[in-house]
């Protein structure tokens, strides 16, 4: 019986001491994910915002040519070219 006992102990001890390992790779393997899912939202909102950044960059050329324009090219009355009646 008390070999039975010492048997038993050893063998606890060494499923025990492999265990540990499995554990370490299985927590690393599980924050490995969660830092990826993580990392791809934020790459994501960042590419989000770099193209953000571009439109604003190219919009704004855009806007200042479109103002420039209208202040280089004056505005026309809308009755110019109708006849003005004349009272006598």
């Amino acid at each position: 019986m008390s070999n039975a006992v010492t048997t038993l102990w050893t063998t606890s001890a060494t499923l025990t001491s492999n265990a540990t390992p499995l554990q370490t790779g299985l927590q690393f393997a599980q924050e490995l994910a969660n830092m990826n899912t993580g990392g791809a939202g934020k790459q994501t909102l960042a590419d989000m915002n770099a193209e953000n950044a571009n439109f604003l960059a190219l919009q704004t050329p855009q806007q200042l040519g479109i103002n420039s324009l209208s202040l280089a090219v004056p505005e026309r009355p809308i009755n110019s070219g109708a006849r003005q009646q004349t009272t006598s």
